[in-house]
């Protein structure tokens, strides 16, 4: 009977009853998540190559060139996509010399890539590769506009073994 007048008994047992409550209905989500985590992890760690590299599915997602500097400085540049591992690839070749890299997401929008990809016909690529640097999920809508732009294809698709 002591504890009936105490407010702050009550108010401190319903928190814990709602705590409880809610670790209850949170603790199976959570073990899914971290059982599929390592999942992935373990499918990983089999998958690497005696370099340490990992076999990486790209899909291209743009290619095209810039002839307007001349017939001697063709520019090709292309732009592939890893969904899964949420890598981006970017090349440049001048007719010389190829540049290439495998980035993160977020490094192809804000690094100098972003300049090279803001022109036609690749600047319809740039709203996606923002949101996926964001950490959306854009294969659907990235593929679909693909799609749209090829009469229903779907882009070429090469496994490359990088470093993750």
């Amino acid at each position: 009977m002591a504890v009936t007048g105490r407010p702050l008994f009550w108010f401190a047992a319903a928190f814990f009853l709602v705590m409880l409550v809610v670790s209850l209905v949170q603790t199976p989500k959570v073990l899914r998540n971290a059982a599929s985590m390592l999942t992935e992890l373990d499918r990983r760690e089999s998958a690497k190559n005696g370099d340490g590299t990992v076999p990486v599915r790209f899909h291209k997602a743009c290619e095209w060139r810039r002839d307007d500097r001349g017939q001697r400085d063709v520019i090709e540049r292309g732009v592939w996509v890893a969904f899964d591992e949420r890598r981006v690839a970017v090349y440049e070749f001048d007719g010389k010399d190829t540049h290439a890299a495998v980035r993160l997401p977020d490094e192809v929008v804000a690094h100098e890539w972003r300049e090279r990809i803001d022109e036609e016909p690749a600047a319809w690529l740039l709203p996606h590769l923002d949101r996926f640097a964001g950490g959306q999920d854009v294969r659907t809508e990235l593929l679909a506009d693909y799609a749209a732009r090829h009469d229903g294809g779907t882009p070429p698709t090469i496994d490359w073994a990088i470093q993750l």
